[in-house]
């Protein structure tokens, strides 16, 4: 059986390569987080505005499942949104729930 010190030795490049990309990830996180606020936003409503850019007009739950939220936050954060001018709802006519 091998022992920790010789399976450390065998993955040395490896587990190199993930320090490197987990201080990058980080760095790059960090980076992230300071344009966000820079601008006066919360990380799901950045969330909520790029997943609209990219995917266009999405009902409330597909927000919800995008973003892996609850409906009681994302309730308040697109509130917060509207509120604030980012973003503004439209009723989808081909929804029947709506009607």
């Amino acid at each position: 059986m091998k022992t920790v010190e010789q399976s450390l030795n065998e993955n040395k490049h490896a587990l190199h390569s993930l320090v490197v990309f987990r201080r990058a990830a980080n760095t790059i996180t960090k980076s992230e987080l300071e344009t966000i606020k820079k601008y006066g936003l919360t990380v799901c409503q950045f969330g909520v505005m790029e997943a609209l850019y990219n995917k266009g007009n999405l009902r409330i739950q597909d927000l919800i499942d995008k973003l892996l939220s609850t409906s009681g936050n994302m309730t308040v954060v697109i509130k917060n949104m509207i509120r604030d001018g980012y973003i503004y709802k439209t009723i989808d006519i081909q929804n029947v729930c709506v009607r």
